[in-house]
């Protein structure tokens, strides 16, 4: 799927370390250890912070919304496209 999307983009190769592992040398940006470290310690944190708080015991009552919140939000949107939208002469 990384491949897919990648690919696309203008100038993509895929034989100059594409998705690969690592920092310095062995990193295609040449990144450091440090900027490694830091990226992988905040993203975890961050990950890991919402998925505790969306399981959490006191959340769970609160989920619905951000459920049907968005379904509600997508049918009001595709109902105002079908109005405002411009037929096509045949």
């Amino acid at each position: 799927m990384l491949y897919v999307v990648a690919s696309g983009a203008t100038g993509f190769d895929a034989s100059g370390g594409f998705v690969a592992n690592g920092y310095a040398e062995h990193s295609p940006g040449g990144y450091s250890m440090t900027a490694a470290l830091v990226i992988e310690v905040v993203l975890t944190a961050g990950f890991l912070n919402v998925i505790l708080g969306a399981t959490d015991g006191r959340a769970l009552d609160q989920v619905w919304l951000f459920w049907v919140a968005p379904l509600i939000g997508a049918v009001i949107g595709a109902l105002i496209y079908k109005v405002m939208a411009v037929k096509e002469a045949k």
